[in-house]
């Protein structure tokens, strides 16, 4: 079949929080944080060929981790420290966006989607359940509200 449930369940975080793919690569389990409510704190990002850098913005942020998705996060973080990447291959591998996507059939199963539009898919979820745009562009790390509005 070429699907990888594990990394179905990464590409399912990726369209519940809007993490870009290097900042994906980069979370550590120490960034996931439950209290007050439950979130990652995106400080950095791996782009592929690229080493360790601010995400973009330059900013850190907070994007929330909807009930849906925590115990798939939990998962991720079980067993391991602190300073280990929270999300991996099953084999525990960091990600690389080519095998990825091979291993979850992406040309077929995205129909037509970029990687990047599970970012949108966020977005679109906040802002159909009533969270104001402002607090959206703020969890997206978008410096003008005129991104988030497109």
């Amino acid at each position: 079949m070429g699907q990888d449930a594990q990394l179905a369940c990464v590409l399912l975080i990726l369209g519940w929080t809007g993490l870009w793919w290097g900042e994906a690569r980069a979370v550590q389990v120490g960034d996931l944080m439950e209290v007050p409510t439950p979130g990652l704190l995106i400080s950095r990002s791996v782009p592929e060929g690229v080493g360790t850098k601010a995400p973009k913005g330059n900013r850190s942020r907070r994007v929330p981790i909807a009930n849906r998705i925590l115990p798939l996060v939990r998962q991720f973080a079980d067993r391991k420290e602190r300073d280990e990447l929270l999300l991996r291959t099953s084999q525990g591998a960091r990600l690389h966006r080519t095998a990825v996507l091979r291993a979850v059939d992406w040309q077929r199963t995205g129909e037509g989607r970029r990687l990047h539009d599970l970012r949108h898919t966020a977005a679109c979820l906040w802002l159909a359940r009533g969270v104001d745009p402002g607090t959206v562009q703020a969890w997206m790390g978008h410096e003008s509200i005129a991104t988030t509005n497109n």
